[in-house]
């Protein structure tokens, strides 16, 4: 028997499975309302729900059998799990939650040895910080301003065009209803005060803080640990890298087996939080979409543009020319990491830009340059508060850009790497973190233009410090 005839049989036999169940949940208990039939056979009586589930489920099923893809699987996991949870209802969804709650619970396990590692290894790939220098200061200097930019980009997009609030005001009720005492914990009046935000960075016990999950202690211990450790004997350097490429390379293994089982993960997610508050997300998720897409296109023609043409010299439209092949390539992949090759050519072959500084600015920026990663962190945290109705005052929205700004640092150049981060930033302002599961059905999609945003600010940034140090050698002639 051939593998299409198998996946045909396999979908035929869940969807009817599925429909019975339905049929059954509807006529002989009352966790289901019951509706008028579509057709009576004898004593059998089919409702137009009965059969969409059925319908529903034989193409989901085949489509997910057919697809190799995890992303695309975890997009049809979505659709799925949202139709048939709004046909089933919370009783039954009730059943499959904790599957989902399992999956976000793994995504949170890895956040802090992720990030630990992360961080530390994107400071050891500077090298020795003394020997750094002038294009060392330029390059972390632009990265951290193009950056900043993409997160306020975001942010100002998210707060004027709220696509969390089309959701029907009835539906966002639910949702605070179902997480009360979470929303009544984010709500509660936030004293902002620098100087005590600023002595709680400097951790006192960074197991401690490990523990607690203080990301913003983390992040201050693990940078403040790495350029301590550039300064060491490089025989005791290297044992120490070896650890933490260790550390690193097993958290990412992690987060691949994690993005294994995502897609009955979502399916879950997605179905639980559909029968309880039925399909007006969908609207406000292709709001969102849209939102993001029109942060990365002011981030290309406002700050990659203005940093050319009046920096670089270069004209966008010729910049993009130039780098349309390795664009191509960072879309399709979704990996800084997997076009770095690519990338570190065409700077060569396509912009001249001398070796020293491409292979260290490009190099450098497929590990810490995130600007699409930091937009996109910005404009769904927002999207998931406003569908929570969580209120994030001009004080939390800054520790969301400075917390983003880097965690896009720390983000891995693998696909999905970011979504683990946005759990950190949602713990952080205390949102559920169900929301996930709102923006992971089209991770994908926007993974594939937030890497080509990421790759196209790693050979800008080459450009502008190029320009940076021409000038500067005329200068001195």
């Amino acid at each position: 028997m051939s593998i299409s005839k198998i996946q045909i049989i396999f979908a035929t036999i869940i969807a009817v499975l599925l429909a019975e169940l339905h049929f059954i949940l509807i006529h002989y208990t009352s966790w289901l309302p019951s509706s008028d039939p579509l057709f009576t056979w004898q004593q059998w009586h089919i409702d137009v729900n009965t059969l969409l589930i059925l319908g529903i489920t034989w193409t989901g099923t085949w489509l997910f059998c057919r697809t190799k893809q995890v992303y695309n699987q975890i997009l049809l996991a979505m659709i799925t799990g949202a139709l048939l949870g709004a046909l089933f209802g919370p009783v039954v969804t009730g059943w499959i939650s904790p599957l989902g709650t399992i999956f976000i619970r793994l995504l949170k396990m890895i956040i802090v040895p992720l990030v630990f590692a992360s961080l530390i290894l994107g400071i050891l790939s500077l090298g020795d910080v003394k020997k750094i220098g002038r294009i060392g200061v330029k390059t972390i200097t632009y990265f951290i301003v193009t950056t900043m930019l993409a997160i306020l980009i975001g942010l100002l997009l998210a707060n004027m065009i709220c696509p969390g609030k089309y959701i029907a005001t009835e539906e966002r009720e639910k949702y605070e209803k179902m997480y009360q005492d979470q929303v009544k914990k984010s709500t509660q009046p936030v004293e902002f005060n620098l100087s005590k935000m600023l002595i709680n960075t400097v951790p006192t016990n960074p197991l401690d803080a490990m523990v607690k999950s203080d990301m913003l202690a983390i992040i201050f211990f693990a940078m403040f640990f790495g350029i301590a450790l550039t300064t060491i004997a490089p025989e005791k350097q290297a044992i120490l890298t070896k650890a933490f490429e260790g550390i690193n390379d097993t958290m990412i293994q992690m987060v691949l087996w994690i993005m294994k089982i995502a897609p009955i993960g979502v399916f879950c997610l997605m179905a639980d939080t559909s029968s309880q508050t039925g399909l007006s997300f969908l609207n406000a998720l292709l709001v969102y979409i849209l939102v993001v897409l029109t942060g990365y296109a002011l981030q290309v023609v406002v700050v990659y543009g203005s940093f050319l043409r009046i920096l670089a010299k270069v004209g966008l439209w010729e910049f993009l020319r130039k780098v349309w092949a390795v664009e191509m390539v960072a879309f399709s992949t979704s990996s800084s990491s997997a076009t770095l090759p690519l990338t570190l050519r065409c700077a060569d072959e396509e912009f001249h830009i001398p070796k020293e500084i491409g292979g260290f600015v490009i190099s450098l920026g497929a590990t810490i340059n995130m600007n699409g990663t930091a937009l996109y962190l910005g404009v769904a945290t927002l999207f998931i508060a406003q569908v929570f109705q969580v209120p994030l005052d001009w004080s939390q929205q800054a520790a969301i850009l400075i917390v983003a700004t880097v965690s896009a640092i720390g983000t891995p150049g693998i696909p999905g790497g970011s979504i683990v981060f946005l759990s950190l930033i949602l713990e952080m302002v205390h949102i559920p973190a169900l929301g996930i599961a709102l923006v992971f059905g089209v991770d994908r999609i926007l993974d594939m233009f937030r890497t080509t945003i990421n790759v196209m600010g790693d050979v800008t940034a080459a450009l502008v410090v190029r320009a940076s140090e021409e000038k500067r050698n005329k200068a001195m002639q």
